[in-house]
């Protein structure tokens, strides 16, 4: 009764099953008489908690009552640990399909919404489903559509809903179109999801009930980023030949450019193409890449790979930095569209040198010679010579490149014959589809190969050809080079290891000849990671990986510095071995000791709970310093990723394992009791921790015992990021042991609160509920009228009203708080807190105690 009375006070996250059991054995005359039974406002508190528990569980019975009581479904919230839900949304959200009857029955408004715009059928389809939608779910979308759901976007994304046919039928049958749809996030709709997993004609319906008939008719004044979003849908419409919503996207103004007309050729889409032609677009309009949109022209490779090819090739798609409607037709061979195009004399009159780029780089990438040959001598008669030498020395068609990866020898003679001087990236090319006479041709016509952007030498390697190897390094490409990147294939995401540099390369594959032609040519082993947006790894820590002893001491050998935390992190999960053959060469370079490189080493044991390399690794630690987080895949192996949060300090993590022996360990190696441990931690905390915070945190008495014999301060003061001091923070989180210990230490029962969002330790029971703790706080001087935190804060009245803890209210009420001196504004706050967290029974209890005081004020 304590629990449902005060809004289920104990901590947020708090399971209810044991409630809804208790529940479920009630009759529903026994509720009935339970509701009489319990005087105002507490009967208004204990309806809103059991309103919550029978609608999650279903307890049609419960729920009819409380209606019949006067409960409104659409204004009477329900509260489920720290969210708050509108009855129907929560009825969908567990999918109780009688109650969800029973509520749109009652009035129930199938349409209102909360945060985000979210309404019912998000709820529904908010959990995603695995294994397919359940027969209720479709049921509780049928009667939400019959009901008068509007249809909006939100919840409807998967293709798992579109992809299920009785679903997608329920939909076209009983939704009803908005009459004007909110485009404004537009880019979250699934109209791309339908588009792929429709047919066209129910496609076209699904589509047009998700924008709404103002849409549809082109009634509709669309913002210029609604249809910078649309476009997206409008293109994949005309690339699989969907003339009516094509009809539609242009009606409602989407704009018309080349794009449309390079998808519609690509889809074969013939009619669209002619009507397109018809409005204007040009079969010649240059399409350039162009930053944030570089997905749109990626596209696969429209050849045929050679059987031999680097895997990277096979799982990538080509990178068309330029392209034309005509080029497109060239590409994918569609023979009626392109005849279409010759017929109207397009080629013949292209006068930019981009055009007939785009058009011979697709005649290159299919292998068609003859085409090829045209379009050169084409060049050669129709462009002034300003263009004819852009056409020869610009690199934006990728003519050679394109007739490289498909293994187009002749086609690469013609191009050559004709001026064409082959880029970087065509050594790439080369490379990746194992062509040594193509790589040989290109290096003796003088293509550079002198970047450290391309990765030529490293991907030689991956091939395993010590010839290409030995051709790339007398040709002059750098042996130590960390960047890697190839402008025209999108295959940087497929890497599945980072590449390092050559020498790393040839140690991760372990090839013993390369390794050495590379040290004999001056490659370097002293290569620290490089420090940038992607993480790449030394030539140490890579052979260290390999788990090779003897590369490991070559690489040390050549110079490699011994205190590298990638090496030392694979060390340590390789073997006590390996990790004592790194450290006794840091020994030895460092005989007074070096700290700094052995922290991701360190944590990485402490997670495992591994206390010998614990042991061996904290000497070579700073365990109070917090560091930025990087990401490790399971095999300790760096993932290419962003750098992100600040990790806890070494000391900080030990604590959270809750692992004494290890939290001893670190306190020996220099851990401080009083350190700043964390600068981010779990919500709804902010800020930062020390040790001792941390150690509260884990509600474990014995850690905080063991961090305060250390030397930590009770008192630490929250300010400077540190959101509670370490009273407070026991108090919120419900540890009564800790509070009694804390106390007993003379932790200041009063201490100042943060300035944001910051309560005292009674504030803070007081929006907890927890009256326990109150009480004995208030026997060791808490001050009830304690002032509210500067910014975000309460009085422990106010926050205790606002959670609906309504004993709390009561305990403060006959301890003496005072609820007058300041004119009635804490009552104020207080019943409009409650309101807006609707909280009834709060807000009237509130009101009620209001009445009893002697008071001149007004609520």
């Amino acid at each position: 009764m304590f629990l449902l009375i005060n809004n289920f006070a104990t901590e947020d996250d708090v399971r209810f099953e044991n409630l809804f059991q208790h529940l479920r054995q009630f009759s529903v005359s026994q509720m009935e008489n339970l509701l009489n039974l319990v005087p105002y406002p507490y009967s208004v508190a204990l309806e809103q908690s059991i309103w919550t528990i029978a609608i999650k569980v279903g307890a049609v019975g419960v729920v009819r009552v409380l209606l019949d009581r006067g409960l409104d479904p659409n204004t009477v919230l329900c509260h489920l640990g720290s969210e708050h839900y509108i009855p129907l949304h929560l009825a969908c959200k567990y999918r109780q399909i009688e109650v969800v009857r029973l509520l749109i029955d009652s009035g129930a408004d199938v349409n209102t919404t909360r945060e985000f715009g979210c309404t019912a059928i998000w709820y529904l389809f908010g959990e995603k489903e695995i294994h397919g939608i359940p027969p209720v779910t479709r049921d509780i979308l049928r009667m939400l559509l019959i009901a008068g759901a509007g249809v909006i976007s939100y919840g409807l994304e998967s293709s798992l809903f579109w992809k299920d046919k009785e679903s997608v039928d329920i939909f076209l049958e009983h939704a009803t179109p908005l009459k004007q749809a909110n485009l404004s996030g537009i880019r979250y709709t699934p109209l791309q999801v339908v588009l792929l997993n429709l047919d066209q004609d129910r496609a076209t319906r699904a589509v047009k009930l998700l924008l709404g008939t103002e849409f549809v008719n082109g009634q509709m004044v669309i913002s210029d980023i609604a249809i910078v979003r649309l476009e997206d849908a409008a293109h994949l419409a005309a690339f699989q030949g969907n003339e009516d919503l094509v009809d539609i996207f242009l009606g409602a103004g989407v704009r018309l450019t080349g794009t449309w007309l390079v998808e519609a050729v690509r889809g074969n889409s013939i009619p669209i193409v002619r009507r397109l032609l018809r409005e204007g677009v040009k079969a010649t309009e240059v399409l350039y890449e162009h930053r944030g949109m570089v997905d749109d022209f990626i596209r696969p490779y429209a050849g045929t790979l050679p059987k031999s090819v680097d895997s990277l090739l096979s799982e990538s798609s080509i990178i068309h930095p330029m392209t034309t409607p005509l080029a497109e037709a060239i590409r994918w061979k569609r023979k009626e569209l392109c005849q279409i195009f010759l017929d109207m004399g397009i080629l013949d009159n292209i006068n930019q040198a981009v055009g007939l780029q785009a058009a011979l780089a697709a005649a290159s990438e299919i292998g068609d010679l003859e085409r090829v040959r045209y379009i050169i001598a084409l060049a050669k008669r129709s462009i002034s010579d300003a263009a004819k030498s852009e056409f020869l020395h610009a690199r934006g068609g990728r003519a050679t490149e394109l007739a490289t990866i498909g293994n187009h020898e002749s086609i690469i003679e013609e191009l050559l014959e004709a001026g064409m001087k082959p880029s970087p990236s065509a050594i790439v090319a080369a490379i990746l589809v194992r062509n040594l006479k193509l790589l040989r041709l290109f290096l003796d016509v003088g293509t550079p190969v002198a970047s450290d952007s391309f990765g030529h030498l490293s991907l030689a390697i991956r091939w395993g050809n010590i010839d290409a190897v030995r051709l790339l390094i007398e040709a002059g490409d750098p042996l130590n080079c960390l960047d890697y990147e190839i402008p025209f294939l999108y295959i940087t995401e497929s890497i599945p290891t980072p590449i390092t540099s050559p020498l790393g390369e040839a140690l991760a594959r372990g090839d013993k000849k390369i390794i050495q032609l590379l040290f004999e040519s001056g490659a370097s082993a002293s290569l620290e990671r490089l420090k940038g947006l992607e993480i790449r790894q030394s030539p140490l820590c890579v052979a260290v990986q390999s788990g090779n002893k003897s590369f490991v001491q070559e690489v040390l050998a050549q110079g490699a510095a011994p205190c590298d935390p990638d090496a030392l992190l694979a060390a340590s999960l390789q073997s006590t071995e390996m990790m004592q053959l790194l450290l006794k060469a840091v020994d030895s370079g460092f005989p007074h000791g070096l700290k700094f490189f052995g922290s991701e080493a360190l944590r990485r044991a402490i997670s495992d709970r591994a206390i010998a390399r614990i042991r061996l690794l904290a000497k070579y630690t700073d365990v109070n310093d917090t560091e930025q987080h990087r990401r490790y895949a399971d095999d300790g192996k760096i993932d290419n990723g962003l750098w992100s949060e600040m990790l806890p300090s070494p000391l900080g993590q030990a604590i959270a394992s809750c692992d004494m022996e290890i939290v001893q360990v670190i306190l020996e190696a220099g851990g401080n009791p009083n350190s700043t441990v964390a600068t981010q931690v779990p919500d709804p905390h902010t800020g930062r921790w020390t040790a001792l915070l941390a150690a509260v945190h884990t509600k474990r008495l014995a850690i905080v015992e063991r961090i305060c014999d250390a030397g930590a301060n009770v008192n630490y003061a929250a300010e400077l990021g540190a959101s509670r001091t370490p009273l407070q923070l026991a108090v919120e989180t419900g540890s009564l042991e800790i509070v009694r210990f804390l106390l007993a230490r003379d932790a200041n029962v009063n201490g100042a609160p943060c300035i944001w969002g910051g309560g005292t330790a009674l504030q803070l029971a007081a929006i907890k509920g927890y009256v326990g703790i109150a009480e004995i706080l208030i026997q060791h001087g808490a001050d009830i009228n304690a002032p509210r935190g500067r910014f975000q804060g309460r009085t422990a009245f106010e926050g205790a009203a606002e959670h609906g803890r309504i004993d709390m209210l009561l305990l403060l009420y006959h301890k003496g708080v005072d609820l007058v001196s300041d004119g009635g504004v804490q009552i104020r706050r207080a019943i409009e807190l409650a309101e807006k967290n609707a909280q009834l029974g709060a807000k009237g209890l509130v009101e009620q105690l209001s009445l009893l005081l002697d008071t001149t004020f007004m609520i």
